[in-house]
């Protein structure tokens, strides 16, 4: 958004924002969101992965770390929007996900405008491209830049690469490469973190006395679309202000 803040020394020049994010609006309170969503997070893991998979990215470049990608595999119907939306609810409102079907062209470009922010994309399976897919992802783990040549042959990069990544689908990477020609590319399994699904109930391991999983989907799907934007808030210039003591115990 409009503000800065520094990872440690305050540099000697005045720093000028020159990538516009907008300004990114909130509702609710800290407070608010850990009622409606926080408390959960201790008894199901993934929700608690899914969050902090969608934080990291905000830390990635300032700490030195790399950049996350992860992506929640299970069938069709068990949660793992739901999840995404839990993580979505830190920055902004996430009542949606975004469809990853489009041209990797057009996801490239939507991954520039969010630096140091997560992107959140589901239905990453059907993407017919996979190939341009996979370099894709390695330029976002990489923190790398799309170059290509001008008419008079002179090289113009791209915007750098440096979001983080949620991912949903229904089949691993693996899965989807068998279907192609391709192989899986070298590498590939230190950049991504595939969480495949496996709880009691799906995406979760524990529900409310009383609610079902489709209940209780639903109940934090309504909550992330009124509570969110507050922890991103409040954690990134808290953690801006200890960073010299956080890079200690990394």
């Amino acid at each position: 958004g409009e503000k800065v803040y520094h990872f440690g020394s305050k540099p000697p020049l005045a720093v000028v924002v020159i990538h516009e994010t907008g300004v990114s609006e909130s509702s609710g309170t800290v407070d608010s969101w850990h009622a409606a969503i926080g408390v959960h997070l201790g008894s199901n893991p993934y929700m608690l992965v899914s969050v902090l998979a969608a934080f990291a990215p905000a830390l990635a470049r300032a700490l030195g770390l790399n950049i996350p990608i992860m992506a929640i595999v299970a069938p069709s119907s068990l949660g793992k929007t739901t999840l995404q939306q839990v993580g979505r609810s830190l920055l902004e409102r996430a009542d949606k996900i975004d469809d990853a079907c489009g041209t990797i062209n057009g996801l490239r470009v939507m991954m520039e405008q969010h630096p140091d922010e997560p992107v959140f994309l589901q239905d990453v399976h059907k993407v017919e491209d996979v190939n341009g897919l996979m370099g894709l992802l390695f330029l976002v783990a990489n923190g790398g830049q799309r170059l290509t040549s001008t008419s008079d042959q002179k090289v113009l990069a791209g915007a750098e690469l440096a979001c983080g990544l949620s991912l949903s689908m229904e089949m691993t990477f693996l899965e989807m490469v068998g279907g192609t020609k391709m192989s899986l590319p070298e590498g590939f399994s230190a950049r991504c973190f595939e969480m495949v699904l496996q709880g009691p109930h799906g995406a979760f391991h524990a529900l409310p006395k009383g609610v079902t999983a489709h209940d209780f989907a639903n109940q934090l799907k309504r909550a992330c679309g009124e509570h969110y934007g507050a922890l991103w808030a409040a954690w990134i210039p808290a953690i801006a202000k200890d960073a010299a003591n956080i890079r200690d115990k990394l």
